[in-house]
């Protein structure tokens, strides 16, 4: 019972942030992401999070809202990429690395906002195309 509450709960709160979010926004950009790999380098919680069944949600309310969502391919290099000058930094393949300065043009990256930015550049390329 105490799963099924749990389960109940996560996808309340799944569908909820959904709304939210195609209330807020008119595109949303993603990367499509292997679960299976995730599941691997960070075991089973990767699950219990449930990023696949609100994935599912998402577009599933998007659909219904009329918000584009966009999945840009796993293997696009988002993390990698400046997204001021585009130079591709090969050494931030590394997941170790937080935080990198692009040898091109000498900006300081966090490495998660500049893959947001870059994700949300190539998705919104793919909606023009």
């Amino acid at each position: 019972r105490l799963y099924h509450k749990q389960a109940n709960q996560r996808r309340d709160f799944h569908f909820k942030l959904a709304q939210k979010l195609c209330q807020k926004y008119a595109v949303i950009c993603l990367e499509s992401l292997s679960m299976k790999a995730m599941q691997q380098s960070h075991g089973k919680k990767v699950n219990d999070y449930g990023f696949a069944a609100f994935e599912n949600i998402l577009e599933y309310v998007g659909r219904q809202m009329g918000t584009k969502i966009i999945k840009v391919d796993k293997f696009y290099p988002s993390s990698q990429l400046c997204h001021d000058c585009g130079y591709q930094n090969k050494e931030v393949k590394d997941i170790c690395v937080h935080e990198w300065t692009c040898p091109s043009c000498g900006i300081r990256h966090d490495r998660d906002r500049n893959a947001a930015r870059n994700i949300l550049s190539e998705g919104l390329r793919l909606l023009t195309a």
